[in-house]
């Protein structure tokens, strides 16, 4: 197919019962519309609705040039009362986004979210070897994965320069917290508004091997959510407030909660690969990953699996 939207529309007109992927080549993806990812399929954990790089990140060949990047240049639109844009709006269980760079919106009057999923029914959602990079100025992201329902993985990624990598919102009318879900070997980085919000989610979320760096919060919860999180071999580093905690006037607030820390590191200097003069034309494959001298190398995390194996 000529275009990202030709293409979701065939994947989603897919019935029966196989899984079933998109996959994307090489190059940059302006998008003029909102993207909603649905589906007719009776889908499963094993049977699922991806897409996906047609080259991922471990694969020998891959270079930073190849992976796809979506840039978005929709119209905001009314969600939830706010003026809003997204990439993906999710409206499917079981579904995975695999080895993309998104981009933010560069109208400045609207909240943009990469990857949306407000059903707060819906489940099994993973997000892997992703990055999402924004700029605050030019191409503001407000939230790279703002998430309601149970299930959610995101794992491998890289978030720079949004206002939050990750929103962890609700799950059945707030009925109950978000069950299942997880955040492990990513790398969030310049995030001004912060790295984590978990609303509300049960105590079984999972947070390990991650990144944190110069950061706005490190994490947010709101004042009712009671759970005690469990954090385990992180390097946070540099954030302007370690707990925030969302209060009832709408105001947030230095929280004083407790985690269960495990081998967290808060000291030492995280160095990044950047581009510069010597590789102007080529981006190292390694870009926005650690040095091998860095704090934090040592975790793997980022967008290469392979490294953790």
């Amino acid at each position: 197919m000529k275009t990202l939207e030709a293409g979701l529309q065939l994947l989603n007109k897919c019935t029966g019962n196989d899984p079933v992927t998109l996959k994307l080549g090489p190059g940059l993806y302006p998008i003029q519309t909102n993207l909603t990812i649905e589906s007719n399929k009776n889908l499963t954990n094993k049977n699922r609705l991806t897409i996906e790089a047609s080259i991922l990140p471990d694969d020998s060949t891959w270079r930073q040039e190849d992976m796809p990047t979506i840039i978005s240049t929709s119209l905001p639109e009314n969600m939830g009362g706010e003026k809003c844009t997204c990439t993906f709006n999710v409206k499917a269980d079981h579904v995975t986004i695999r080895g993309i760079k998104f981009l933010g919106n560069p109208s400045l009057t609207a909240k943009h979210f990469p990857i949306y999923r407000p059903n707060d029914s819906l489940t099994d959602l993973k997000v892997t070897q992703c990055v999402f990079l924004g700029d605050e100025d030019a191409l503001p992201v407000q939230v790279a994965v703002m998430v309601s329902g149970h299930n959610t993985e995101i794992e491998y990624c890289v978030f720079s320069n949004c206002r939050w990598a990750a929103i962890f919102f609700y799950a059945e009318g707030w009925n109950v917290p978000i069950k299942n879900s997880c955040m492990h070997h990513c790398i969030v980085t310049d995030c001004y508004g912060g790295a984590i919000w978990t609303s509300l989610v049960d105590s079984d979320f999972r947070f390990y091997k991650n990144i944190v760096n110069k950061c706005g919060y490190f994490w947010i919860k709101n004042y009712f959510n009671k759970a005690e999180y469990t954090i385990e071999d992180c390097v946070v580093k540099d954030v302007s407030v370690y707990k925030g905690e969302w209060k009832e006037n709408n105001n947030i607030e230095k929280g004083n909660y407790n985690f269960v820390e495990k081998n967290i590191i808060k000291d030492g200097s995280i160095v990044l690969v950047k581009r510069n003069d010597k590789s102007y034309f080529t981006i190292d494959r390694n870009f926005m990953h650690p040095i091998k001298d860095s704090l934090g190398y040592e975790l793997n995390a980022g967008i290469f699996i392979a490294n953790s194996k």
